[in-house]
C-alpha cells in the first residue's frame, strides 16, 4: 500500500458496523480505488475509497469471490495471503498446493508444494518478490523457501532447501541496491 498517499488508519470500518477488520489481516489493494479487506472470520469485504464504502462480498455471484475463504468447496481456508502485484495474488490453503491467481486476466492455477504446508508454514510466513519469477517465502517458523513463478501458466515451484534454518524470520526486504535484508528473532542479516 502506498502509505503516502492512504493510511489504513483512515479507512478503518467504524465500531457501528455489524464486522471488524482482524488484526494482521490481509488488505489488498485492487487498484488506487478499491480495496478487499478480510473481516470477521470468514468475510472479505470491498472498500471503494472516495465513497469510503464497504460490502461484504456476496459469493458466488462477485468477481471478488476467488478471494473468499474455500471452506464451502474443500473444508479448509486460506492460512495465509499475499499480493505480488496490483493484479497478482498467492493463496496458501490447509493442504500441500499454493495457488496463484491473476485478477486481470482471471487465471488461477494450483501448484503442488513438496511438503506439508501446515508443518513448514505459519501465519506469520512473509513473502518478498525479488523479480518477476522468484520470490522468497519464510516459513513462519524458521529459515526461507525459494518460489519460481511461470506468470504465464501461473505455476508455481517451491523448491525444498531450507536457507537460514536456525532463523525465526521476521521481516523480509530488498533495497535499491538489491540487497536482501532479513529481520530474524536474533537480529538482522544483510547480504553481503
Amino acid at each position: 500500500m502506498n502509505t503516502r498517499t492512504f493510511k489504513i488508519q483512515n479507512c478503518l470500518i467504524p465500531d457501528s458496523t455489524p464486522f471488524k477488520v482482524l488484526r494482521n489481516a490481509a488488505r489488498f489493494e485492487i487498484n488506487n480505488l478499491e480495496l478487499l479487506l478480510y473481516t470477521n472470520e470468514n468475510e472479505i469485504t470491498h472498500f471503494t475509497k472516495p465513497t469510503r464504502e464497504y460490502l461484504i462480498v456476496s459469493c458466488p455471484d462477485n468477481q471478488w469471490c476467488v478471494f473468499d475463504y474455500p471452506i464451502a468447496s474443500t473444508g479448509q481456508y486460506w492460512f495465509n495471503k499475499f499480493q505480488l502485484s496490483p493484479d497478482e495474488f498467492l493463496f496458501m490453503p490447509r493442504h500441500d498446493s499454493i495457488v496463484y491467481y491473476n485478477h486481470r486476466t482471471r487465471l488461477k492455477t494450483i501448484s503442488p508444494v513438496p511438503f506439508n504446508l501446515l508443518e513448514a508454514f505459519s501465519w506469520e510466513s512473509k513473502l518478498l518478490k525479488l523479480n518477476d519469477s522468484t520470490a522468497l517465502l519464510s516459513s513462519g517458523i524458521d529459515g526461507f523457501f525459494i518460489l519460481s513463478l511461470d506468470k504465464a501458466s501461473g505455476s508455481i515451484r517451491m523448491g525444498t532447501q531450507k536457507y537460514l534454518s536456525g532463523y525465526k524470520i521476521r521481516s523480509l526486504f530488498k533495497d535499491k541496491d538489491n540487497r536482501l535484508w532479513i529481520g530474524t528473532s536474533m537480529g538482522l542479516l544483510k547480504q553481503i
